[in-house]
């Protein structure tokens, strides 16, 4: 059959140009799956984005798993992660439907995460995995860090004012900031004398 159509036909009648393997396509190959050249290329896009790359930061030994709900404990993470290596913890955080594997030593981190390419099964359970993010560095850490190790640091050292704390519910402050807030005024402000 020849189409006799023309510019209205909505299909492509054309071979594809310039490579050769898709213009010697067989139809009975790609319907059975032998020797199917698109087939293989979306494997290879797959393998290409489904590879879970290492970050570049080499203290990061742990790992994200996302998707864990009740039917997978801490014990079942441990002994899916255990075989790749020596495990340091493993923190299951049920609100997030989350939890950290926590590797003693990159390797380990790093074998676990090819083996997963992006995700695991456990107990039937399809999980996500991916790199853990690096520990914050910052104001925070730092102050985090100084409380850990005793030293004291610049808000420690003065003291707060009596101004600067609120007061316990339903106490009654001494004086209203604003005359309208004050309770034991009733009525208008009169400046009669």
């Amino acid at each position: 059959g020849q189409c006799t159509r023309g510019n209205e036909c909505p299909y492509r009648h054309e071979m594809p140009q310039g490579d050769s393997e898709l213009a010697k396509q067989n139809i009975v190959d790609r319907y059975h799956g032998n020797n199917d050249p698109v087939a293989r290329r979306m494997l290879a896009r797959s393998l290409k984005t489904d590879r879970l790359d290492a970050p570049e930061d080499k203290s990061i030994t742990s790992l994200f798993v996302l998707g864990v709900d009740q039917s997978v404990t801490q014990g079942d993470l441990r002994d899916h992660f255990l075989p790749f290596g020596e495990l340091k913890s493993v923190v299951v955080v049920p609100k997030g439907n989350c939890a950290f594997v926590n590797f003693k030593q990159r390797a380990g981190a790093e074998a676990a995460a090819l083996a997963a390419l992006g995700g695991c099964s456990i107990n039937d359970k399809s999980l996500k995995v991916a790199w853990g993010k690096p520990k914050p560095k910052g104001p925070k850490s730092e102050l985090a860090l100084a409380e850990a190790s005793g030293k004291e640091t610049a808000t420690d050292s003065q003291p707060p004012t009596r101004a600067s704390i609120p007061p316990p519910p339903g106490a009654r402050r001494e004086s209203a900031p604003y005359p309208s807030q004050d309770p034991t005024a009733q009525g208008a402000h009169s400046n009669s004398k």
